[in-house]
């Protein structure tokens, strides 16, 4: 019990931490609930009920009634996760997971919620370009780029939010993970001697599933909106998705412009990384691009760029999101009536079923007496001849040899 209890008392100073993280406007738009006071009866809607008779309006009516207050993270993971492993997965309404992204942001620390977000097979909640840009917030007001980095990978390369501070963000965490990881290579160079090798026998092998993350970085840096970049930024970045997803015939037509700037520090990246993934264009990259570095700080352009962002999409993105709740409302409105109509349905054939199993008890009673000659030939058919008991062949006496001597036995004083 103390484990738990000191477990608890850390997840709440996480929650205390990541409540200050979002802006008050944001804040109101979250707690927006939708209107479910048509439920016929809303005390059927408890943990044991749901879990056995889960569907989409059960989940949302759930998720959308649940104080903040509560502690009912385990018990939504879990909901989440069966729902998504059943056959109704695909319909999942989009209040639901409005609703499950502003319990876990106010509940979980921001590397439980990230982990979640993350893995959609598991609990299948996608971000909008509400949910997103609130997550996203939080993590830029932590400086934790490296922490959200999967996650707006995700939000860029499959799901194409059109939020220019998610796409912002992006570079931004792309190129914070990349300069803190070449960092970290040089010290552990500086460090590391050469030692021995050590070699182990193992039973097996296993080849694991690797995903080249420059390659995805690369992806995602070129498939960004850059309308909101500057020039030198626009330039900076395609050249450095270039590089990264290794395309280095496009990126020799970019160089044989002349017109483009590049910012020093990710010159500096895109040097380490031929460095180490191409030898050869690494001297041909620095012969050309040297002479068109500029010495200012692509980092602290990003900074001055997402504070920029951050108050400028706010507004757009809150009004765009109360528009959505009256369709969320008719589209929960639907489900439920269907919802009700399936239930209806099968209490229908499950009534039809016991009035006929009814019946039939009857019709057996009634006319019995009529066929009882009928049900008599039928037992009598269907008797079970059993073949007579059948010990097996006989065996023949053991015959005793006649010029057998037994033993003399005698008595010892």
């Amino acid at each position: 019990m103390l484990i738990v209890r000191s477990i608890f008392i850390s997840n709440v100073n996480f929650i205390k931490s990541s409540t200050r993280c979002i802006s008050n406007e944001l804040r109101k738009v979250f707690h927006t609930r939708l209107d479910n006071t048509n439920v016929l009866n809303q005390s059927q809607f408890q943990l044991a009920y749901l879990r056995k008779n889960i569907n989409e309006f059960n989940l949302d009516f759930f998720l959308n009634n649940v104080s903040q207050s509560d502690d009912r993270r385990s018990a939504i993971l879990d909901l989440l996760s069966r729902f998504r492993a059943s056959k109704l997965a695909n319909k999942t309404l989009e209040s639901t997971q409005f609703a499950a992204v502003r319990y876990l942001l106010e509940n979980c620390s921001l590397e439980e919620l990230v982990a979640i977000l993350t893995d959609r097979l598991q609990y299948g909640i996608f971000l909008n370009n509400f949910t997103g840009f609130a997550v996203l917030q939080s993590l830029y007001k932590e400086k934790d780029y490296k922490l959200g980095l999967p996650l707006v990978l995700k939000l860029i390369l499959h799901d194409g939010l059109d939020s220019s501070f998610v796409g912002a963000f992006c570079v931004k965490s792309c190129f914070m993970v990349l300069k803190h990881n070449f960092e970290e290579v040089h010290q552990q160079e500086l460090e590391n001697s050469p030692g021995k090798e050590e070699k182990m026998r193992v039973k097996f092998l296993r080849n694991p599933l690797t995903i080249d993350k420059y390659a995805e970085m690369g992806k995602a840096l070129l498939k960004v909106d850059k309308h909101c970049l500057s020039d030198a930024m626009r330039e900076s970045v395609s050249i450095l998705g270039l590089v990264l997803s290794k395309r280095f015939t496009d990126l020799e037509k970019i160089l044989e412009n002349k017109s483009y700037r590049l910012y020093e520090d990710v010159y500096i990246i895109c040097l380490e990384f031929l460095k180490k993934h191409n030898h050869e264009f690494y001297h041909k990259f620095n012969k050309i691009v040297d002479q068109r570095v500029q010495k200012q700080s692509f980092e602290n352009d990003m900074d001055m760029l997402l504070k920029e962002l951050l108050v400028k999409e706010e507004p757009s993105i809150i009004k765009c999101q109360q528009e959505v709740f009256r369709l969320w409302q008719e589209k929960c409105e639907f489900a439920r009536q269907s919802v009700q109509q399936e239930s209806n349905e099968n209490e229908r054939k499950m009534h039809i079923g016991k009035v006929l199993n009814e019946i039939s008890a009857k019709e057996e009673h009634l006319w019995y007496f009529d066929r009882e000659e009928h049900i008599e030939l039928q037992i009598y058919n269907k008797r079970v001849f059993y073949p007579k008991r059948w010990f097996g062949k006989k065996k023949k006496p053991r015959s005793i040899d006649e010029d057998y001597v037994p033993p003399e036995i005698r008595r010892i004083n």
